[in-house]
């Protein structure tokens, strides 16, 4: 049916469920959306090779998680933050690299600037492996616009790997990049 100034075979821009349509119920429609998500998931971080976009953003979250390790040891050194605060900004350390072992040489000492040294390359089945270099100033050392200001500087292993993610009963190979 076609109104006045409709043409015909045009298709109307409302329309409205009729009485006798067939519904899905909740849980099928909760069962199709995780089916997406899943798939979805799956072509982007289980891929057997990663592509040049997702190497660049692995390197990029790796800086940040350097950047991050200097904000978390602060916590930790700090001892007018409560314990429970301290506590979890250790785990958020452990959390950044792949051995629960971690004796990174960070410990009262503020990065000035991270970069990627060595970008990261296959190394092997499911892993790519790369290197940041940072600079950092010593705490309570010169302020970093003196001219006299001690830097050091460093390198640190980084990895993307694949790691076994749950995704509710399932559970996925996926890439996931952690300090060395």
């Amino acid at each position: 049916m076609t109104g006045e100034n409709e043409k015909p075979g045009s298709t109307p821009l409302t329309t409205a469920k009729s009485c006798d349509d067939q519904t899905q119920s909740d849980a099928t429609r909760e069962e199709t959306r995780m089916t997406v998500i899943k798939d979805s998931v799956r072509s982007a971080f289980t891929a057997e090779t990663l592509s040049e976009a997702s190497l660049q953003a692995f390197e990029f979250a790796a800086m940040n998680k350097l950047s991050d390790l200097g904000d978390y040891q602060a916590i930790v050194s700090d001892t007018s933050v409560a314990l429970p605060f301290r506590e979890k900004a250790r785990e958020m350390i452990r959390g950044l690299f792949i051995s629960e072992e971690v004796s990174f040489p960070l410990t009262g000492i503020e990065t000035d600037s991270i970069w990627v040294q060595q970008g990261l390359q296959f190394a092997g089945h499911s892993s790519y492996c790369g290197k940041l270099g940072y600079s950092c100033n010593p705490a309570r050392q010169i302020p970093s616009n003196k001219p006299d200001r001690v830097t050091n500087k460093g390198t640190i292993d980084f990895s993307v790997i694949k790691h076994e993610k749950v995704f509710g009963t399932d559970s996925l190979l996926v890439w996931l990049g952690k300090l060395d």
